[in-house]
């Protein structure tokens, strides 16, 4: 594990994401941002982005601000899903079913 789950390239510019899939009660606090950040310093990518199902605290919503890291909380995240959906329904989509969901059972998310 370099500190992030995914490592992104479009062009000349990159990115690396760190995701976590955490209960709502559960939030993402500074250090983990901290983590990621710091993982950037061997990476050196152009974007920082860190994903949740649940939410961040202020602290790490200040640091995330200042240190140019961009954040997604599960709200964000359902509402970005959602967007894409009611895009592509637009889209001639013959070959493609649009109307998905997905469920994870109570046994899935606990190996998270």
């Amino acid at each position: 594990d370099g500190g992030y789950d995914i490592y992104l390239e479009r062009g000349n510019t990159t990115g690396i994401v760190e995701c976590k899939l955490y209960n709502s009660s559960n939030s993402i606090c500074r250090p983990l941002i901290q983590k990621l950040v710091g993982a950037n310093g061997v990476v050196k990518a152009d974007k920082i982005i860190f994903i949740t199902t649940s939410y961040f605290t202020k602290g790490a919503e200040r640091y995330a601000r200042d240190m140019g890291v961009e954040i997604v909380d599960g709200k964000a995240l359902i509402s970005m899903i959602n967007t894409l959906n009611n895009n592509n329904a637009d889209e001639d989509t013959k070959d493609i079913d649009n109307s998905f969901e997905w469920q994870l059972s109570e046994e899935e998310l606990s190996r998270f």
